[in-house]
C-alpha cells in the first residue's frame, strides 16, 4: 500500500492543485483563519461531539469484535470454527460499507450517513438480541456493515471542521476517538462477568442511542461552511 500510495502521490498532488485545495491555501486562507479564530467555541463544541459519536461507535464496534466470538462459542454452543467465520462476516461486511459509505457521503451528506448509521445499529442490536439461526448472519454482516461505513466519513467531518489542524483532527477521530473502544470492551467484559454474554449486547444499544442523539446536533458542511466565510 506504501508503494501504490509513492506511485499515486504525483497524481494526487496535481488533483489538488488544479482545484486550488492545497494544505498551504488552507493555511493562508484569511477568511478560514478569522472564522477560526472568532468562532473557536463553536468548532471546538462541534468536534467535541463528533469525537464522543466516534467513541459511542467505537464502544459497539469493538464490543462486537470482542464477544461475538465468544457468544457463540460459550453462549450459543457453536464452534469455534463458526465463530471465526461470523466475526470475519462481519470485518469483510465492514469493508463494502466503507466503499458504500463514502460516495453516500458525497451525495446526501456526511452528518446525514452518520445519522443514519447510528440510527440503523439501534434496531440490527436488537434483533441480534432476540433472533437465532439464518438471520443472525444476516444481522452480523448488517451490523458490519452499517458500523465500519462511517470510519472515513467521520474523519473528512472532522478535518472540515478544523481545516488549519487536519492532523489534530485526524488524531482525535482516529486515534483517540477509536483507542477508546478499549475501555468500552473492559466495561463490557464487567457486563459479561457480571450478568453473562446476552448482557453485553443488550447494552451495546445504549451507545448508538447516545450517538444518535448527538450525532443529531453535528453540523452540516453547509453550516460549516458558513461558520468559515464570517
Amino acid at each position: 500500500m506504501a508503494l501504490l500510495l509513492w506511485l499515486s502521490l504525483p497524481r494526487i498532488t496535481a488533483i489538488h492543485s488544479a482545484s486550488g485545495n492545497t494544505v498551504g491555501t488552507a493555511k493562508t486562507d484569511p477568511h478560514t483563519t478569522r472564522s477560526t479564530s472568532k468562532d473557536k467555541p463553536w468548532f471546538v463544541l462541534s468536534v467535541i461531539l463528533l469525537v464522543v459519536v466516534v467513541i459511542m461507535r467505537s464502544f459497539v464496534h469493538v464490543g462486537l469484535v470482542t464477544f461475538l466470538p465468544q457468544y457463540y462459542v460459550h453462549y450459543l454452543q457453536q464452534s469455534e470454527k463458526y465463530a471465526a467465520a461470523i466475526t470475519s462476516l462481519f470485518l469483510f461486511a465492514g469493508v463494502f460499507g466503507t466503499m458504500v459509505g463514502g460516495p453516500a457521503a458525497d451525495r446526501w451528506g456526511l452528518k446525514n450517513i452518520i445519522v443514519i448509521s447510528m440510527a440503523s445499529l439501534i434496531p440490527l442490536l436488537y434483533l441480534f438480541v432476540h433472533h437465532q439461526g439464518f438471520w443472525t448472519t444476516i444481522i452480523v454482516a448488517l451490523m458490519g456493515f452499517v458500523i465500519i461505513s462511517t470510519f472515513s466519513i467521520t474523519v473528512v467531518l472532522g478535518q472540515e471542521m478544523m481545516p488549519n489542524n487536519v492532523g489534530l483532527a485526524s488524531g482525535l477521530l482516529l486515534g483517540f476517538g477509536i483507542g477508546m473502544g478499549g475501555v468500552g470492551a473492559t466495561m463490557l467484559g464487567w457486563v459479561a462477568d457480571r450478568w453473562e454474554l446476552p448482557a453485553v449486547f443488550e447494552t451495546l444499544i445504549i451507545f448508538p442511542v447516545i450517538g444518535l442523539l448527538l450525532a443529531l446536533l453535528l453540523p452540516n458542511r453547509e453550516e460549516i461552511t458558513k461558520k468559515q466565510q464570517q
